[in-house]
């Protein structure tokens, strides 16, 4: 089977067509999981506010004995575990396994 040259080039044409197509979907694909990590490291600092945050009003409340520290740390902790729950299904839609967080959230 020989080819002319017009032909091969529209072959070799063609393959490159296809190869940039496919190399277009990988980076599509590699953007939108790159997205979602991003997400989830946001999520990852705000937790590590939350617990800090949950510390200073932990350590406000036994200087200074007022319950307005209690329900500050009862928010907090409400906002954390939404937060944990948000990264633990972040993750798992990025198939990243997270058994430590898993257990976190049962707590």
């Amino acid at each position: 089977m020989s080819l002319s040259i017009k032909n091969r080039l529209f072959l070799l044409a063609a393959v490159t067509v296809v190869a940039l197509v496919i190399i277009g979907v990988i980076v599509a694909n590699s953007v939108s999981t790159l997205h979602k990590i991003e997400q989830s490291d946001t999520l990852l600092s705000d937790l590590k506010v939350n617990m800090l945050t949950l510390r200073r009003h932990e350590k406000d409340f036994l200087a200074r004995k007022d319950l307005k520290y209690v329900e500050a740390f009862n928010v907090t902790a409400e906002e954390g575990l939404s937060d944990l729950k948000k990264l633990s299904a972040q993750l798992n839609d990025a198939d990243i396994e997270a058994p430590s967080l898993d257990s976190m959230g049962a707590c």
